[in-house]
C-alpha cells in the first residue's frame, strides 16, 4: 500500500509543480503590472490591423489621468446583459466640471465611435488596463476555444487521464524490474549452494 502511494506521489508531483508554477507566473504578472487581467486574447476583428482576433497582448494597470488620446485601453462595460471587457483606442477624452476624464473609444476596424458610451463617455472606475504594444499571434486561439464549463472538464479529464497513464506506466515498469530480479536472486543462492557442495565434496 505505501509503495503505491509513494508510486502516486512520484507521478502527481511533478504536474503540481508545473501547475502551481503557473499559478505563481500569473499572480506574478498580476503584481508587477498591477492589473487583475495582464494577458487578454483579441476576440474580434474590431482592431484590425493593430490586433487580430486570436491575438494574446500584454496589459497593465495605468492612472486613468495618464491616459491620453490614441492609447489602447480596456474597460469593462455591460454589453447584451453581461459585463464585457473591451479593447479598443481612444479616440476623444473630454472632462467633467471637476476635471474627471471621460473616454470615447472606437475599433480601428469600426467605421464610427462606440456608441453605447455616448453621452457620457467611459468614466476611470471602468478602466482595467492600458495596452503595452506586446502582442503575440494566435496563441489566443486556444483560449477562445477553450470557453465553457465543458471545455475546463475537458481539461481536468485530460489531466485524470495522464496521471493515471503514467502512474499505471510506472507499477508496470516497477513489477517488471521485479520479475527480472527475482531470477538473478535465484540463480545466485542456486550457485552459492552448489559451491557448498563442492567445498563439502573435496574437505
Amino acid at each position: 500500500m505505501q509503495e503505491r502511494v509513494k508510486q502516486v506521489l512520484r507521478v502527481a508531483i511533478p504536474y503540481l509543480l508545473v501547475i502551481g508554477g503557473v499559478i505563481g507566473f500569473w499572480y506574478g504578472l498580476r503584481f508587477v503590472l498591477h492589473t487583475p487581467y495582464p494577458l487578454m486574447v483579441v476576440e474580434s476583428e474590431s482592431m484590425h490591423p493593430t490586433l487580430e482576433r486570436g491575438d494574446l497582448i500584454v496589459v497593465q494597470g495605468v492612472d486613468p489621468y495618464e491616459i491620453q488620446r490614441g492609447d489602447v485601453i480596456v474597460y469593462r462595460w455591460r454589453l447584451h446583459g453581461r459585463e464585457e471587457l473591451i479593447i479598443h483606442r481612444v479616440v476623444e477624452i473630454n472632462y467633467t466640471e471637476d476635471g474627471t476624464p471621460r473616454f470615447f473609444t472606437k475599433g480601428d476596424n469600426n467605421p464610427r465611435p462606440d456608441p453605447w458610451i455616448y453621452p457620457e463617455g467611459i468614466p476611470p472606475e471602468r478602466v482595467i488596463a492600458r495596452w503595452t504594444g506586446v502582442r503575440i499571434p494566435y496563441l489566443g486561439y486556444l483560449s477562445l476555444w477553450l470557453r465553457g464549463p465543458t471545455a475546463y472538464l475537458l481539461i481536468a479529464v485530460i489531466v485524470v487521464i495522464a496521471i493515471v497513464w503514467e502512474i499505471f506506466e510506472e507499477m508496470k515498469k516497477r513489477r517488471k524490474e521485479t520479475l527480472e530480479e527475482a531470477p538473478a536472486e535465484e540463480q545466485t543462492s542456486t550457485m552459492e549452494g552448489e559451491g557448498a557442495a563442492e567445498t563439502r565434496v573435496y574437505t
